[in-house]
């Protein structure tokens, strides 16, 4: 009966048995027993951390791994949990930012992701990046995300979905050249005949964008001479401002992108402020009631 000189012992064998078993909260209780009876037993708290870190519970387990470090005498003990630290916090972090994007929470996602980064490296380095470079990108910040999905390439160089994301930040700052190649890196690495499809048609309008984006016009120090030169030209008087603006779906239109909407707000906001706000909109879901109105097309004007 307890308490004896080897009642830990016995204790934290039978947690062992009840780990061994699936018997996770009875391997629990024993291990809190020995805890109770040698307060800096590191085999205890460790074997608590690894229970806790297989059952999901990334914050309690990182709690056990500290007292360890906070507590234990035993170097051998100390460096074990410093080691498993740098694998379960990154772990835990990266977890619940998939949960925050899931749910649409962007910038709670990127600061889980970014305290994830900070134990670099580890052993889920590369995903850590990669999905910060998704998650910046749905931020129109690509190239902050060009930035993380690079890093993510030197943990897993041949990893498709970063080289796609790479390709698709370039395509999205305009650096055809660049996006063309890394896309073409990734129809390399892609087997899915649809999804090569796609890219290869993405090309091919990168291509057709890159000869228009180095054509004379394009070079023009602003649009308004080709703008005056067609047949009509909108005017409003000033009592119709804020301008009424409906932008259209693009859905089931060939080569639409979802973030393509916040280009043209972007857009609207720049014009706005460069007239000192005498330019104003707003934007409305009656596309009868709008002065301007913006639809999506698969072919180029």
């Amino acid at each position: 009966s307890d308490p004896t000189s080897y009642s830990s012992y016995i204790h934290a064998d039978l947690a062992d048995c009840y780990d061994r078993s699936g018997r996770e909260d009875d391997a629990i209780r024993e291990l809190q027993k020995v805890i109770r009876m040698e307060p800096n037993d590191g085999r205890a708290y460790y074997t608590l951390a690894q229970i806790y870190y297989q059952t999901g519970h990334y914050d309690t387990s990182s709690q056990y791994l500290r007292k360890i470090i906070k507590l234990s005498s035993d170097k051998e003990w100390v460096a074990r949990a410093q080691d498993m630290l740098r694998e379960v916090e990154p772990y835990g972090d990266s977890r619940a930012a998939l949960d925050a994007i899931k749910g649409g929470h962007l910038e709670e996602a990127r600061k889980l992701l970014s305290h994830a980064a900070s134990h670099d490296p580890s052993r889920i380095s590369a995903s850590v990046h990669s999905n910060l470079a998704f998650v910046l990108r749905s931020q129109n910040k690509s190239e902050e995300a060009l930035v993380e999905a690079k890093k993510s390439l030197q943990y897993d160089p041949n990893d498709k979905d970063t080289i796609y994301t790479i390709g698709i930040c370039y395509q999205d700052i305009a650096d055809f050249d660049q996006a063309i190649s890394w896309l073409q890196q990734y129809l390399r690495l892609e087997t899915d005949s649809k999804k090569r499809k796609e890219i290869e048609e993405l090309i091919s309008n990168l291509t057709a964008d890159k000869i228009k984006a180095n054509s004379s016009s394009s070079k023009a120090a602003d649009y308004f001479d080709g703008a005056v030169e067609g047949p009509t030209i909108a005017k409003w008087e000033l009592s119709r401002f804020p301008l009424k603006i409906f932008i259209a779906s693009g859905n089931g239109v060939k080569g639409f992108r979802s973030r393509y909407p916040s280009f043209i707000t972007a857009a609207l906001d720049t014009w706005s402020h460069a007239s000192g706000n005498k330019l104003s909109y707003v934007l409305v879901k009656d596309k009868s009631k709008a002065d301007l109105t913006v639809d999506w097309i698969s072919e180029p004007i």
